[in-house]
C-alpha cells in the first residue's frame, strides 16, 4: 500500500448497495493507479458491507472502515477527509460514476502543468436511476483555466451551483477539506469557493463524471424534509466579509442576489440584502429589477419551448 499516493478518491456511502458497484467499477478501471481509495460505510442496513469486502479483496489500494454509529451525511464525508493522504482529493458519491478512464490522470494533468490552480471540474452527465444519460452539463462552455474568485461570482450571477461535487478535484493544500455542518445542501459549493478564493479554477468540457438524479439521492431528501433551509443567508453572510468580494462583484450578481433573499426569506434575509443593496445603490437595482421583469415572459416562453424538445 502506498503510503503517499498522489490521488485519495473518497466514496462515502450509506445504504448504497444499488449503485455502489458501478461507482467502484468506475474507479478501478481508471488508467491512473497511484491513488488510494477510501470507501466510509455510514453504518448502512442493506448489503453495502459486503460490496465493500468484496472489491476490498480485489484490490490493495482500497482502504475502508464502517462507522460505529450513523454521522450524517456531512459527517461521513468529512470521516473521508480526515484520511485523505493524497496530494490531490476527489469525491465521489457512491450513486455517481466516472464515464472516461483517464478521468483522474486528466484531473491530475491539470495541476501538474499549473501550480496556481486550486481545483479542478469536469463537464457531468446526468443519469437516472438505469443509468441511462438524460442530459449533460458543461456550465463554462470551451475547456479553459478561469479565475477561482471569478467563478463564485458566477455561480451566485446565476444562482446556482456550477461544481458538482463527483466532478472536482482538490489540491489539497490549497483550503480546508472540511464540509461544514450548517451546509447539508450547499457542502460542495461551500467548500469549493473556500478553495477558489485562493487559486484557479481548470475546468474539462468533456464530461468525465456521470451524476444520478433519483428519488432516494440525498438531495432530493434535503429539499422535501427542509425546503426552508437558510443555508443561502449564511453562504452569503460569510461572502459579505470577504475584501475580495465586492473587488469582484458584478451589479447583476449583486440584483440577482437581493432579488432572491428578499423574494424567498424575506424578513429573515433584510440585514443581508440591504448590505448588498448599499452598495449597489438603489437606482441600479431598480434598473436591472425593470429589466429583469421585462424579460421574464420570454424566458419562460424560451423554458418551455426548450423542454418540449
Amino acid at each position: 500500500m502506498n503510503q503517499n499516493p498522489k490521488v485519495s478518491v473518497l466514496v462515502p456511502v450509506y445504504n448504497g448497495e444499488r449503485y455502489l458497484a458501478e461507482c467502484l467499477e468506475s474507479i478501478l478501471s481508471q488508467d491512473f493507479l497511484d491513488m488510494e481509495i477510501l470507501i466510509s460505510d455510514n453504518n448502512s442496513t442493506d448489503g453495502t458491507l459486503l460490496i465493500v469486502q468484496d472489491y476490498a479483496g480485489r484490490d490493495s489500494r482500497i482502504q475502508w472502515w464502517r462507522n460505529p454509529s450513523n454521522l450524517g451525511l456531512i459527517g461521513n464525508f468529512n470521516a473521508c477527509f480526515k484520511k485523505a493522504k493524497g496530494e490531490y482529493v476527489k469525491c465521489i458519491c457512491a450513486d455517481d460514476k466516472l464515464v472516461s478512464i483517464s478521468a483522474v490522470s486528466q484531473m491530475v494533468n491539470c495541476f501538474e502543468m499549473n501550480q496556481n490552480v486550486s481545483v479542478v471540474l469536469s463537464g457531468t452527465l446526468v443519469i437516472d436511476s438505469a443509468s441511462k444519460t438524460t442530459r449533460q452539463r458543461n456550465p463554462f462552455g470551451q475547456t479553459s483555466v478561469l479565475d477561482g474568485k471569478r467563478v463564485i461570482i458566477n455561480c451566485l450571477e446565476q444562482n446556482k451551483n456550477l461544481l458538482c461535487g463527483s466532478s472536482t478535484m482538490y489540491r489539497k493544500e490549497a483550503g480546508k477539506l472540511e464540509y461544514g455542518e450548517c451546509f447539508p445542501q450547499t457542502a460542495d459549493l461551500i467548500m469549493g469557493c473556500h478553495f477558489l478564493e485562493n487559486g484557479q479554477l481548470a475546468y474539462i468540457a468533456s464530461p468525465l463524471c456521470a451524476c444520478r438524479e433519483h428519488a432516494g439521492q440525498q438531495t432530493k431528501i434535503n429539499t422535501r424534509t427542509n425546503p426552508h433551509s437558510n443555508e443561502h443567508i449564511l453562504l452569503i453572510k460569510e461572502l459579505v466579509g470577504r475584501r475580495w468580494f465586492y473587488e469582484t462583484a458584478t451589479p447583476q450578481m449583486l440584483f440577482v442576489q437581493i432579488y432572491h433573499l428578499q423574494k424567498k426569506y424575506g424578513a429573515q434575509a433584510s440585514e443581508v440584502a440591504k448590505a448588498l443593496l448599499l452598495r449597489l445603490g438603489r437606482l441600479k437595482y431598480t434598473t436591472l429589477l425593470l429589466r429583469h421583469k421585462l424579460a421574464s415572459p420570454f424566458k419562460r416562453a424560451l423554458t418551455k419551448i426548450n423542454s418540449a424538445k
